[in-house]
């Protein structure tokens, strides 16, 4: 496996990129054009997110970008795999997991520069295995989540193997270099997770305890968690996808119906795209998505914030994505026989996108709703930038920050590249 993601993950065009979770980012006035962020040390209170409650949009102006301009990606050491970033205080903090000759132990680096990356965490689990998939602010600190300890299965192993789902790790940090496990509450015990967010309010996870147990689960700090009561008119055969803070509270994406997957046998697709809002992450409504009982696919995906509107991408074949304005009314996005731009990353302000520029070469776009997209023009080390998708050299996930976009992936070794894009336009 590429990344230490928990079991769900979000596929991108035709199914062939996997997705990590973007980690909530920082937005402040200031830009650049080196990824240095010791300039203005982004915190908690300058996320870009709006009050729970609010129907009022966020009220920073956005510049415009024309460009990025790449350079050569930074190597992580052997058997080092990234699988988040955020930036904090001053640095960019990053989570994964070390390789090891017994499977895997949750690892966390911290760079200034984007270039030179120091490994600052290590954990080695009495028994079984560790990783870290999330980082996300929170409180006063920072809050990863991941997995650590033993994945209990049913023989025999192999094809027909059933495994219960990964147990989870908590850590936290105060500064995003020193890190200390918290114990997991008996709330997330069994649970499987398909997506965390950060907002004003704290943190929203969501997932389940079973094909037909949907959970949301809530805390003020990462620490402590509540796993709220659902309706079941608003949540009935509900599977959750993908979790943000937006326009006033929380929006959740996923699919209602379908059947429990049986190993190696595929089904008839007989799932509904969904989505629900809420203004606190324990009141939930349903939101109205039109045309669902149209779409082809297994629900709506991953989400991304920029100020004049959201999109999602579609799971599955033959879907284009959703947008809307405010989280509440879901509608298809056009189809096209052009390559779609695809949603990569945001940050509550702006939208990246990419899509397939011909010869396995990759474009990028910016958008603030998700609906009209502008080009982002490539310079500098062009000729080291990732490709559209593997085998080769290829970016998985992408992270935007005030000066630029910075992208994680893979080139064929064992040492994992890092891409910093800094940012050409306004601020």
């Amino acid at each position: 496996m590429r990344h230490a993601t928990p079991p769900l993950v979000v596929k991108g065009a035709a199914g062939t990129r996997p997705l990590v979770l973007a980690a909530v980012v920082l937005m402040v006035a200031a830009c650049g054009t080196a990824p240095s962020l010791a300039t203005f040390g982004p915190t908690p209170e300058s996320t870009p997110t709006v009050t729970p409650g609010s129907t009022s949009t966020p009220s920073a102006t956005v510049g415009t970008w024309s460009g990025l301009r790449w350079e050569a990606p930074a190597l992580m050491a052997p058997y080092e795999t990234v699988s988040d970033v955020v930036a904090y205080a001053g640095a960019y903090v990053a989570v994964g997991q070390l390789q090891i000759t017994q499977g895997n132990e949750a690892a966390a680096w911290v760079s200034t520069d984007w270039r030179t990356w120091t490994r600052t965490f290590l954990d080695a689990p009495p028994a079984g295995n560790s990783a870290l998939w999330y980082v996300v602010p929170a409180g006063s600190g920072l809050v990863a989540v991941g997995s650590s300890g033993v994945q209990h299965c049913v023989p025999p192993p192999g094809e027909g193997e059933v495994c219960d789902p990964l147990p989870i790790g908590l850590w936290t940090s105060a500064e995003g270099r020193t890190w200390r496990q918290t114990p997991t509450p008996a709330t997330l015990t069994g649970a499987t997770i398909a997506s965390v967010a950060a907002g004003p309010n704290g943190l929203v996870l969501v997932g389940d305890t079973g094909w037909d147990k949907p959970g949301v689960w809530t805390s003020p700090d990462g620490v402590a968690w509540r796993r709220e009561t659902l309706p079941s008119a608003v949540f009935a055969k509900a599977h959750f996808r993908g979790i943000t803070a937006a326009r006033g509270g929380w929006v959740l994406t996923g699919f209602v119906g379908g059947s429990k997957p049986i190993c190696c046998v595929s089904g008839p697709s007989d799932t509904t795209p969904a989505a629900w809002f809420s203004p606190d992450g324990v009141r939930w409504q349903a939101a109205r998505v039109d045309g669902a009982n149209q779409a082809i696919g297994d629900g709506i995906g991953r989400l991304f914030v920029g100020r004049g509107g959201l999109v999602a991408w579609g799971v599955g074949s033959g879907s284009a994505g959703w947008t809307s304005p405010d989280g509440r009314r879901w509608n298809p996005r056009p189809t096209s026989d052009d390559a779609p731009v695809i949603p990569w990353a945001s940050d509550g302000q702006r939208i990246i996108g990419e899509s397939f520029a011909g010869h396995n070469d990759l474009a990028l776009w910016v958008s603030t709703d998700g609906t009209a997209w502008e080009p982002l023009t490539a310079t500098g080390a062009v000729d080291q930038m990732p490709g559209w998708s593997g085998p080769g050299v290829s970016a998985d996930a992408a992270f935007v920050f005030p000066t630029g976009v910075g992208f994680i992936g893979q080139n064929g070794t064992d040492r994992d590249p890092l891409w910093f894009a800094a940012a050409a336009g306004g601020p």
